[in-house]
C-alpha cells in the first residue's frame, strides 16, 4: 500500500481542475471519434478538396468536439470521470489514507 499523505494537497477534491481535465478529455475523445468516422468515408476525386480540406476538416472536427463536450453535459463521459475520480480525490484527502494496488483490491483507498 502507498501512503497518500500530501497527494493533491491544496487542491479541492473533484474541483474545477478535475472538471476541466474531464471536459478536455471528453473533447479529445469526441474529436478522435469524428476523425475515425471521417476516415471510413471514401474519397472522390471530383469532390476531394486536397490538403486544404484535410486541414480545415480537422479544425472543424476540433470545434465540433469542443462544442459537444461543453454543451449540456456533452456525451456524459466528463461527468462519469468526475464522479469516479472525485470520490478517490476526496478519500485521498483523509489523514492517513493509503492506496491499495494489490491484485483483487481494485485500487481501493483505505
Amino acid at each position: 500500500m502507498m501512503p497518500l499523505d500530501g497527494v493533491g494537497a491544496g487542491r479541492p477534491a473533484g474541483g474545477k481542475q478535475l472538471e476541466e481535465a474531464a471536459r478536455a478529455f471528453e473533447s479529445i475523445f469526441v474529436q478522435t471519434l469524428l476523425k475515425s468516422m471521417r476516415a471510413t468515408i471514401q474519397k472522390n476525386e471530383l469532390f476531394d478538396g486536397g490538403r486544404g480540406e484535410e486541414i480545415f476538416t480537422g479544425m472543424m472536427d476540433q470545434q465540433f468536439a469542443d462544442a459537444a463536450a461543453g454543451r449540456g453535459g456533452g456525451i456524459g463521459l466528463a461527468k462519469m470521470i468526475v464522479a469516479q475520480y472525485g470520490k478517490y480525490a476526496r478519500a485521498a484527502e483523509e489523514p492517513g489514507a493509503t492506496l491499495d494496488l494489490r491484485p483483487g483490491t481494485e485500487g481501493g483507498i483505505r
